[in-house]
């Protein structure tokens, strides 16, 4: 059973969720899960593998899911008695940890065109896990998409059920050949989770892409939150270059950074 727990953990790490190891690592007296006992909680609330059943596990469910939601592990020590939070009476006491696993920053690139080939290359540079849609299947052996984890052939819309999508590991780029792909792929992702979306454009674009949306009935905080026009405003214009901007923009929002210039002067 231990094998197929960690198996069913790194399946769904792997596939970009994020998900809890509980272990047991020491007993004292009379209770309901073995020492070394092991279970894999994901963020559902669905589990697989026992640490004992009961209260224990139903309590130690509740709080990997909120451990998930906060990324943060803790370590466990139920005292089972009357007196101890879960009003037990098997007399014992259970100890142990719960591990929150992350996968991979995902990126999603609508588009395969050439600033979306540079974005996609520097990003599996900075490890990212990258998945590019595109409906021209010709472009997904292209060497800039040598070292990506998935190309989908088809629209954003036929793609999004294949995606996953996660408020902090979670950014999207729309890089599309055409305003109405484009559009397409806002709103196909405008009421997901992410940690950051961006769309290629000028400010013109930007503008008519909001006003579009807004009449469409998506409310101003979600589209506020695209960065649109997006990347950093360190490009000259070529695709190299705006790839590095827009990278340098998401990792900005990754790290949770200013951008501002770290450079120090002497003084005199």
């Amino acid at each position: 059973m231990e094998a197929l727990v960690l198996k069913k953990l790194y399946e769904r790490v792997d596939k970009g969720e994020k998900a809890a190891l509980v272990m047991i690592t020491k007993n004292c007296g009379s209770v309901p899960g073995k020492e070394g006992a092991i279970m894999a909680v994901f963020p559902d609330g669905t589990s697989i593998g026992t640490v004992g059943g009961g209260a224990i596990e139903y309590d130690l469910i509740k709080r990997s899911v909120k451990a998930m939601e906060n990324n943060e592990s803790f370590d466990f020590d139920y005292s089972l008695t009357d007196s101890g939070e879960l009003k037990m009476t098997c007399g014992g006491q259970s100890r142990g940890f719960v591990r929150v696993f992350f996968p991979k920053n995902n990126l999603i690139i609508f588009g395969a065109g050439h600033c979306a080939q540079k974005i996609a290359k520097f990003a599996t540079i900075c490890n990212f896990s990258v998945t590019v849609i595109d409906d021209r299947e010709e472009f997904k052996d292209l060497d800039d998409f040598k070292d990506i984890d998935k190309y989908i052939v088809g629209t954003p819309e036929e793609a999004i059920d294949e995606l996953y999508f996660d408020k902090d590991n979670t950014f999207i780029v729309m890089a599309t050949r055409g305003h109405k792909h484009d559009i397409d792929a806002a709103r196909a992702i405008l009421n997901k989770d992410y940690k950051y979306a961006g769309m290629l454009g000028s400010r013109k674009k930007t503008l008519e892409v909001k006003k579009k949306l807004l009449g469409e009935g998506f409310s101003k905080e979600k589209i506020n939150q695209m960065y649109l026009p997006i990347g950093l405003d360190i490009s000259d214009g070529s695709v190299e270059e705006i790839g590095i901007a827009v990278m340098a923009e998401i990792l900005k929002v990754k790290n949770d950074l200013s951008a501002k210039e770290r450079r120090l002067e002497l003084e005199d």
